[in-house]
């Protein structure tokens, strides 16, 4: 797998980390632990043209399911194990070698320099909330592409005998929008009044900019307590992205669901540290650089819905 030049021109959030009072010795946190570095694998492969190669996670293959694309931004990948439906969303973050880079350094500015009112393009509502513009743009688009299809895919799965976990992973740019967009569909699922017990959605968001302001960032830390979505961020120590705006409560993932690896310890900050390096994946995948039991209280919110 090809490694890229992924630069995001825009404010990160400081992710808080768990406490490190007990140890980590089951063997659902190491489950855990090994599955977020799949997660970043792929979405380190979202750079990447992949065509309609299938993914693997654990023993579970997810083939393409190209309806749920959005241009090269979006690739959809669903499978299904016993009576649970699954749905990758993959979002790609900025790509600085291909003629869509230029779109993707212009959301980046945008998000960066510009404030946008949250919209939810499957509700048709806006709040005042401020958010950045190009990361909504993005979030907006995708999900108005998918109006009779996603939308209605999981439309249809709440009446059936079936649960749906809906996966979506990202990294820098891909990580904002999968927040968003992850955001916006657990609004919808409560808006129609489907059953919790029928939808869980995962986001896995790696070193993703600072994508709302202050008042979104209560709705969002509400939305993730009481709606259908469970978020986890993940940042990298001396990341010069990550550490612009130290002074920010990361609103994607406080308190247990976020932690922070110190990948590359004997470096200063540079762009490098931003990026999907096999060095922060094999980091990511070894339980012995979480921070205290930030992976058994992880673990114990994803395996039981997921199931993967």
């Amino acid at each position: 797998m090809k490694t890229t030049t992924k630069i995001a021109i825009t404010l990160v959030a400081l992710a808080t980390v768990a406490s490190a009072s007990s140890p980590v010795t089951a063997y659902a946190p190491t489950a855990f632990v090994q599955r977020t570095a799949r997660f970043a694998e792929i979405a380190d492969y979202a750079y990447c043209d992949g065509g309609n190669d299938p993914i693997d996670i654990g023993d579970v293959r997810f083939n393409r399911e190209s309806e749920w694309d959005f241009e090269e931004v979006v690739r959809g990948y669903h499978a299904t194990v016993g009576s649970t439906h699954h749905v990758l969303l993959n979002f790609c973050g900025t790509r600085t070698d291909s003629a869509q880079g230029v779109g993707d350094v212009l959301r980046d500015i945008q998000g960066f320099a510009f404030s946008a009112k949250a919209h939810n393009a499957w509700l048709g509502t806006s709040t005042n909330y401020g958010v950045g513009a190009g990361f909504q743009a993005r979030a907006r688009n995708y999900m108005e592409s998918q109006n009779g299809k996603l939308r209605t895919f999981l439309d249809n799965r709440h009446d059936t005998n079936h649960k749906t976990v809906i996966h979506t992973v990202g990294h820098s740019l891909g990580g904002a929008t999968s927040q968003l967009v992850s955001y916006y569909m657990s609004q919808y699922l409560a808006d129609k009044d489907y059953r919790p017990a029928k939808f869980d959605i995962f986001n896995f968001a790696y070193n993703s900019p600072q994508s709302v302001g202050a008042d979104f960032q209560a709705a969002f830390s509400e939305e993730a307590r009481s709606g259908f979505f469970t978020p986890y961020s993940f940042l990298v120590k001396r990341d010069p992205v990550s550490t612009w705006a130290t002074s920010y409560m990361n609103p994607i993932a406080t308190g247990d669901l976020a932690t922070t690896f110190d990948a590359n310890v004997d470096k200063p900050a540079q762009l490098d540290n931003h990026l999907l390096s096999p060095d922060y994946i094999a980091r990511l995948g070894s339980i012995g650089n979480w921070q205290g039991n930030a992976a058994a209280t992880m673990a114990s919110k994803y395996l039981p819905g997921c199931r993967l």
